[in-house]
């Protein structure tokens, strides 16, 4: 029994001492900023209303093109796949997030966004504003750790 718990305590100090977890990647200063123009298309809504189980008809194809809003959930999807892709980048992982979507968000128009990472500490944090037609439609804040991959 002693052998056998002997051998769990090797293994969890093996495991715990193979997470490398750091507060920023080497690469990543304060101010770095990317800036990408996405469209989202009615498919898209569709597709991702359909695996969330989103019915709200706010979303639906039935409405006429200009009332048919992208879910706020699906813009800050977006946003999180340019964090954990680009920047920050590969290895980010999401600790807390304060989120605002000020203005409606329509399909198969242009979406601007823009990240920023605001802050090196501890924790990166990272702000994004997301415009349609000149009017901000989505903001927030994102404070990451970030694992080496």
């Amino acid at each position: 029994m002693v052998a056998m718990l002997a051998r769990v305590h090797t293994i969890l100090r093996a495991v715990e001492s193979s997470r490398s977890f750091t507060t920023v990647a080497a690469h990543v200063k304060k101010g770095d900023m990317l800036e990408v123009t996405r469209r989202i298309s009615q498919g898209d809504v569709d597709r991702f209303t359909r695996v969330i189980g989103d019915k709200n008809p706010i979303h639906s194809s039935d409405q006429p093109p200009e009332h048919r809003l992208i879910p706020g959930s699906l813009l800050n999807g977006i946003v999180s796949g340019l964090v954990g892709s680009q920047l920050p980048g590969p290895g980010s992982i999401l600790v807390s997030q304060k989120l605002s979507f000020p203005h409606k968000c329509v399909v198969d128009k242009d979406i601007n966004i823009r990240i920023e990472v605001a802050d090196l500490r501890k924790i990166i944090t990272v702000t994004y504003e997301c415009y349609q037609e000149k009017k901000l439609v989505f903001k927030g804040e994102a404070n990451l750790i970030h694992k080496e991959v």
